[in-house]
Order: structure tokens, then C-alpha cells, then sequence
């Protein structure tokens, strides 16, 4: 999947009193990407990070607020679908991109106009925070055949600005039993904005049941899930 924040909202814009006669209506995209020189390579596989919701506030040429939405972010998901309805004129939109503890991570804002045309929109987001990131979200474990620890990795980004302060708030993945299930190679660092980390998982013994891994920063906290196949 892709990290590279592409977020697209569908627009319908009703027309003027004088269009909504004959029926028409005019269809326009806004699409939410992040500013060209902050951009990095996209992240590939599964990945889970601490970015929850996005929110918009659309107001009209007198600085009044005509629509605001939200939506939350379900795990993985990439693009959102919005839909709002607006007549001919002038607006600005505004764009928030939330953590899972409401810390703003990105934002943007950009003037348009509806004149009863289909159209784009392109807002550009700017990072505000470091940006939590782990690839991938699901860390499946080999179990070789003589049943011996197995040990698999994940990588921790910071697909944000400033210094990113990371750790794993279980590192025991919850106290299991009789003994740790894993043993991580760091539970704790510090990364520069786009840089990342390969964090080893080794030690890990046979799981009944999958164990979540909480990975938090100051901007939210995020599940790794680790599972094991074989003996």
C-alpha cells in the first residue's frame, strides 16, 4: 500500500438556481497530497501508523463556515470518499489530518471556486508533528521444525518533520507465559524526519493466539500485531 498521503474526497456541487432548472448537476474531485518537497518514497507492504482522522472546514467568500465533515480512518485505508453539496461561489477549504490522541500531524488550506463545471481541487498538507509509522502491521514468525525460538523484524519510520520519540509501551507483548514471548531488539528511540529503524523481533516462542505490540509516541500510539506459524 501506500504511504504517500493521497487522500481523495468526491464532491457533487449543485449548480446556480438557473442550472438546478434544467437538472444538471456538476461533479468535482478535491484531492488532499503532501507537499512535493517533503514527499518520500512510498512505503511498501501492510503498514500501520498513528494517522486516525481527517477533517474538513469549507467556508464561503464572507469567512462563513458552510460545511465541516470527518472521517475516521480504518486501519490500512488510503483514500475517502466525502460528498457535499455547494452552489456557485467562492470558498476555501481547510484540512486536518488527527493522530489517535487528536495531535494535528498534517495540515492545509486552499481557496476555490464552483462556477458549474466539473473540477479539481488540490490541497497540499504539510507535516506539523513526526509521523508514527511501522511496516509491516502484522509480524508473522516462522517456527522452525525442532520448535527453537523463531525471530522475525519490523521497521519503525518517522514519515513526519522534527526528531520522532518512539518505544514499545509492552515489549513483553503483555507478560506471557511461563516467560516472555519475544524479545525486541530496541524498545525505544529516536528518529530524524524520514529515517527509520529495523527493529528485530527475536526469542519468539510458539503463539497460541496472536499478541499485539503497542509501539507510542508524544502524537499517539499504534498496534503491531506479531502471530507464529509452524510448530
Amino acid at each position: 500500500m501506500r504511504m504517500r498521503l493521497v487522500i481523495l474526497a468526491f464532491l457533487c456541487v449543485a449548480c446556480d438556481s438557473a442550472a438546478r432548472v434544467t437538472g444538471v448537476s456538476h461533479h468535482g474531485v478535491i484531492r488532499f497530497v503532501q507537499e512535493p518537497t517533503l514527499a518520500t518514497s512510498a512505503i511498501q507492504g501492510s503498514f500501520v501508523s498513528v494517522i486516525d482522522s481527517i477533517s474538513i472546514i469549507v467556508t464561503d467568500a464572507q469567512q462563513t463556515p458552510v460545511k465541516s465533515l470527518q472521517r475516521k480512518l480504518s486501519r490500512r485505508e488510503v483514500d475517502i470518499p466525502m460528498t457535499l453539496d455547494l452552489v456557485d461561489g467562492s470558498y476555501s477549504i481547510s484540512a486536518t489530518v488527527a493522530s489517535t490522541n487528536d495531535t494535528v500531524l498534517f495540515s492545509g488550506t486552499r481557496s476555490f471556486q464552483v462556477s458549474g463545471a466539473p473540477f479539481t481541487v488540490d490541497v497540499t498538507v504539510v507535516p506539523r508533528k513526526p509521523v508514527l509509522v511501522v511496516v509491516p502491521d502484522t509480524v508473522v514468525v516462522t517456527i522452525p521444525p525442532s520448535g527453537a525460538a523463531g525471530r522475525d523484524s519490523m521497521r519503525v519510520h518517522n514519515r513526519g518533520i522534527d526528531s520522532l520519540r518512539w518505544r514499545i509501551a509492552n515489549p513483553t507483548a503483555g507478560g506471557c507465559t511461563p516467560r516472555p514471548c519475544m524479545i525486541p531488539s530496541d524498545t525505544a528511540g529516536v528518529l530524524a524526519a524520514n529515517t527509520s529503524v529495523w527493529v528485530t523481533l527475536g526469542s519468539v516462542t510458539p503463539l497460541s493466539s496472536p499478541v499485539t505490540l503497542i509501539l507510542s509516541s508524544i502524537e499517539g500510539t499504534l498496534p503491531v500485531v506479531v502471530r507464529t506459524v509452524g510448530p
